[in-house]
């Protein structure tokens, strides 16, 4: 595994809620190497942005970092004050793409003018003062939109976002994203507003500009197929807790969970054809309501009495191969065959 870059350490997150208390992250531990694309999954409210979000600090009033360490190039992001977060961190050594790219860009001021803007504070915080002109932030803007593939980025620099298409603005984000020094980048479901065509385009995108400057990502959806393309090692959240962390091929082809098999069950590319696609019975639990023991056990085909009673932990099954599955770790390995 590359050197480490990102090292998170039990960290445990609850949403308090009046009288409800959720626990949405339960004990995380993983680390991310330097250069590496790492995919989490995961059905919806498993756990999987409020894990990024809580990586940036960005979490409502509501939540509460219980314990836990987010270590980024040897520092606590944790202990760091609000101004050294916003001054050293935030969009400048980790930047964040998000789901809604329409939401991310302010509809009255132009492509350019937000560009240029955040290049200049990053500018004044990485020169220590130095200035530039205005015209080299706007070159500056220029040269990311040609990089991203936004054709004649002279003229579209000064168009309003609502004269850019959902794929134009998702280049525009990552342009703006990948405009610094950055080491890592947040990407929260990125492409789940576009159509397959432009997603694709999209994820090739940030893989290829990714490689180009080193920089590590943290890849966030609910889509695996995209996921076989784009991560070097994959992890399966649910309820708040990993269940599953390994190289990508390795899980695609010998999943040790059967939450994980099960995801894995209901892509179409993995069908014979004719035969009736998988559907996990139930739903994700309320965090606040989360059944005995293994979470997932009322939900899987092959949960036993002590499924109900323990809670499994997570530990390495195979070299760099992570699950946690009672029957998987005391029983031996299973092919965790649901159809």
């Amino acid at each position: 595994m590359p050197e480490p870059l990102l090292e998170i350490n039990n960290l445990t997150l609850d949403y308090n809620l009046g009288d409800r208390k959720m626990r949405a992250l339960d004990r995380i531990n993983f680390s991310l190497g330097k250069g590496e694309v790492m995919g989490v999954a995961g059905e919806s409210g498993c756990g999987k942005s409020t894990l990024a979000l809580a990586i940036l600090r960005l979490l409502p009033r509501v939540a509460e970092i219980k314990r836990g360490e987010v270590m980024f190039n040897g520092r606590n992001l944790l202990t760091l004050t609000e101004k050294e977060m916003e001054h050293e961190i935030r969009g400048q050594k980790i930047t964040m793409i998000f789901q809604n790219p329409q939401n991310a860009l302010n509809p009255v001021f132009k492509i350019g003018t937000q560009m240029t803007d955040i290049l200049r504070v990053q500018d004044k915080y990485q020169s220590g003062g130095a200035r530039k002109k205005n015209q080299d932030f706007k070159q500056q803007a220029i040269e990311r939109l040609k990089l991203t593939g936004i054709a004649d980025p002279e003229a579209r620099i000064s168009n309003y976002p609502f004269e850019f298409s959902g794929g134009m603005k998702q280049r525009v984000m990552i342009g703006m994203a990948l405009s610094s020094g950055t080491s890592l980048l947040l990407a929260d479901e990125a492409t789940t507003a576009l159509d397959v065509t432009i997603e694709a385009q999209i994820n090739r995108l940030i893989k290829e500009l990714a490689a180009k400057y080193g920089t590590s990502v943290l890849y966030v959806t609910h889509n695996l197929g995209v996921l076989a393309e784009m991560a070097d090692r994959i992890m399966i959240m649910y309820a708040g807790r990993i269940f599953e962390m390994g190289k990508t091929d390795t899980v695609f082809a010998a999943p040790r969970h059967p939450y994980s098999a099960a995801l894995l069950e209901s892509l179409p590319s993995r069908q014979v054809r004719g035969r009736r696609l998988l559907a996990i019975p139930g739903f994700v639990p309320p965090l606040d309501r989360l059944p005995s023991g293994c979470s997932f056990h009322p939900r899987c085909a092959f949960a036993k009495d002590i499924c109900r009673k323990e809670v499994p932990p997570l530990i390495e099954v195979d070299e760099g191969h992570w699950s946690a599955c009672l029957l998987d770790q005391k029983r031996g390995r299973k092919k965790w065959q649901w159809i």
